[in-house]
């Protein structure tokens, strides 16, 4: 599965590009010939950066921008 990023439709803006199906940012497939299945949830946590980088310093920081490389790690420091 290779997704795109497309806002014309806020409430599912990634697009699968093999399957032409609209995912949410919950997981759920909004649109398209795989309408109405989800992702399987795993655990896992949400958290301000500031609150998270608090707590852990040593985060490295993946970025796809040109300041980082594409690809590239940051390290905060």
């Amino acid at each position: 599965m290779t997704l795109s990023l497309d806002d014309k439709t806020p409430q599912a803006p990634f697009v699968d590009k093999q399957a032409g199906s609209r995912w949410g940012i919950e997981g759920g497939i909004q649109s398209g010939p795989l309408k109405g299945r989800t992702l399987q949830w795993i655990d896992s946590a949400q958290c301000h950066w500031l609150a998270w980088s608090a707590e852990y310093p040593r985060t490295s920081i993946l970025s796809s921008s040109s300041e980082g490389g594409a690809g590239g790690v940051t390290t905060p420091r």
